[in-house]
């Protein structure tokens, strides 16, 4: 837990520490933004957890400013994430370390979003982004899944393939999103951020109507 929380940290100290001033008004346009899709909240089976539609606007902070403001969209929204619309009031550790924990994943996709073999190999992006999206989606559940596993006497494999991975889809999902509002955003602006909203609402209705389906299945089972 400690290590992880470190490492988050001086992760986002030093990426932040390279971010430009001209990006103080888009970046607070994209912080709030990220910060209401948090909101957008699945509450994942068989642990206390919850996925946010968040990471999309993560990536297309990455693709259309740099590292530093995208890190700094990810830990406002993350905060958001721990504290908009929940059930039950968090622990401080548990918000400590979902805010300290994201500039993993964070690093990882703006890594592979920027990688040389990838850009030129695809100069339209499309492969670069669903790699970031599989490096976000992969050391950000895993690093999860390895915490919850320390608490709960499962283990990690265990609790990554039966609360995490059936996710996955989501994320490529998010990924194609994302990809198209980077696109509209070269064209009519960084306004185009707010046309990301209908897809994502809809990605969330069509998980959470997915899982409250099997879970009236399971209590119907259980009678």
């Amino acid at each position: 837990w400690l290590f992880i929380v470190a490492l988050g940290i001086a992760g986002a100290a030093i990426a932040i520490a390279g971010t430009h001033s001209q990006y103080d008004v888009r970046l607070l346009v994209w912080v709030v933004v990220a910060a209401a899709v948090a909101g957008f909240k699945i509450r994942l089976p068989g642990i206390m957890g919850t996925l946010s539609m968040n990471y999309v606007i993560i990536l297309v902070a990455l693709l259309n400013l740099d590292v530093g403001a995208g890190m700094i969209v990810a830990l406002t929204s993350t905060l958001g994430q721990c504290l908009i619309h929940t059930q039950e009031r968090p622990r401080w550790f548990q918000v400590v370390f979902s805010v300290a924990g994201v500039p993993l994943p964070v690093l990882a996709a703006n890594l592979a979003l920027h990688s040389g073999w990838v850009e030129r190999g695809d100069s339209s992006g499309g492969v670069a982004l669903l790699s970031a999206s599989i490096a976000y989606f992969v050391i950000n559940t895993v690093t999860v899944a390895g915490i919850i596993s320390l608490t709960t006497q499962r283990s990690p494999l265990e609790v990554w393939r039966t609360s995490y991975l059936w996710t996955s889809p989501q994320y490529l999902v998010g990924g194609a999103i994302a990809w198209a509002v980077h696109f509209l955003n070269k064209g009519f602006g960084w306004g185009a951020i707010l046309i990301a909203g209908p897809p994502l609402y809809l990605l969330y209705r069509s998980y959470t109507t997915y899982l409250g389906r099997i879970q009236e299945q399971q209590d119907h089972l259980g009678e």
